[in-house]
């Protein structure tokens, strides 16, 4: 999954999504 779509849907996906580092927790 690229990074963008990542982004958009940091809600649905991830708990936290960082834009700095690219990199979920």
């Amino acid at each position: 999954v690229p990074s963008t779509e990542i982004d958009k849907s940091t809600p649905k996906f991830f708990s936290h999504w960082d834009p700095d580092s690219k990199m979920f927790t």
